[in-house]
């Protein structure tokens, strides 16, 4: 004769199934952890870590390309400093502006805030161009002028800090603390360079593209809000950043020359082994920073050629055993990285996203 359960074991399973998806969600909703504290732990823990001694060199890792200076300020605050009223009126719907995915141009300080304020009331992250050089420089001048101590490198300050910055520099120092023997593809300037830890070594192209023999810095100034921060009778519904760049030597890959490899071979961080043997050959290429490129306008717009050429340095100049990781970042230039996935991820062996601030 056949089994059947019970009306009283459906009711008991219906319970427990309920009981079951309640329980976690009740738990997550009173939850008494202080994420502040979390993440100034973390912090703690980052500031403090020091990788254990290796018996062997560790993994052999090129990262490139280029990098950056940031200056990292609070927005609104920035904006009072440069003559904007958080009060003023607001931008016009006939604005030339786009949404934040679109490619903007920005000539004239009211672009930037008309643009800012578009940003500010999506509460979305976006890094834009700056055309105009003059303004930019102007920009960056009244930036280096809210700074407490503009002549060092910060981790923190109350008004603002210059730090090193580029996904290439940023990731290249993650490497080494965790005991790869790291060479970055980069020219930076002397300051940059000296922002490093000491075990990433770094190999600089030559100048070319009419750039000056001695790298500059490719300044990114980087405004941050904070989420219920108000901005002409808006508030931001999340916490984000707004970057205005306007680079050289980035744009162009500046950093990638045909004698990148043979410059490794004899000034990169070999951990010890010697050439010739298959296992001095890089373990890792990370391919990073390309999102600088990305709505760039620069003239003559080189960039095609340049993809071409990274194209022909992973195809053909990189040893076949070593693998490659592209680090995408963020785009918004649709043909560019249409174009840019096609030339390089047939050499691709990983890929990774650097997410904007949520």
């Amino acid at each position: 004769m056949e089994h059947r359960p019970s009306k009283t074991s459906y009711i008991v399973g219906t319970c427990v199934a309920i009981f079951a998806i309640w329980l976690p969600v009740y738990l997550y909703n009173h939850q008494s952890v202080d994420i502040e504290a979390v993440v100034s732990g973390l912090h703690h823990l980052e500031a403090s870590y020091r990788p254990f001694p290796q018996p062997q060199p560790g993994p052999l890792v090129m990262v490139g390309f280029g990098g950056c200076t940031d200056i990292t300020l609070n927005a609104l605050d920035f904006m009072e400093s440069i003559g904007v009223s958080p009060n003023g009126s607001d931008f016009s719907d006939s604005s030339p502006q786009g949404t934040h995915d679109e490619v903007v141009e920005l000539n004239t300080l009211e672009d930037i805030v008309e643009e800012f304020t578009k940003m500010f009331i999506a509460g979305a992250a976006a890094e834009r161009y700056v055309k105009n050089q003059t303004l930019f420089k102007f920009l960056v001048d009244q930036a280096i002028a809210c700074l407490e101590n503009p002549e060092n490198y910060r981790e923190a300050a109350t008004r603002g800090f210059m730090s090193l910055g580029g996904n290439a520099p940023v990731m290249a120092t993650r490497l080494a603390k965790e005991g790869a023997e790291v060479t970055l593809v980069a020219r930076l300037s002397a300051r940059e360079a000296r922002a490093l830890p000491p075990s990433v070594r770094v190999l600089s192209a030559p100048s070319n593209f009419g750039l000056p023999m001695t790298p500059e810095s490719d300044v990114h100034l980087v405004l941050e809000y904070d989420r219920g921060a108000v901005w002409r009778n808006h508030t931001a519904p999340r916490s984000n950043r707004y970057i205005l760049i306007r680079d050289e030597e980035n744009p162009r890959l500046s950093s990638l020359w045909p004698g990148l490899m043979s410059s490794w071979e004899k000034f990169g961080n070999h951990g010890g082994k010697k050439l010739g043997d298959a296992a001095a050959y890089p373990d890792l290429f990370v391919v990073g920073g390309l999102q600088t490129m990305d709505n760039a306008m620069i003239s003559p717009d080189i960039r095609p050629q340049r993809i071409d050429e990274l194209k022909r340095f992973l195809s053909l100049e990189l040893p076949r055993p070593t693998l490659v990781h592209f680090e995408m970042a963020s785009f918004v230039e649709t043909n560019f990285i249409v174009n840019l996935t096609r030339a390089i991820l047939p050499y691709v062996d990983s890929i990774g996203r650097l997410l904007p601030v949520p």
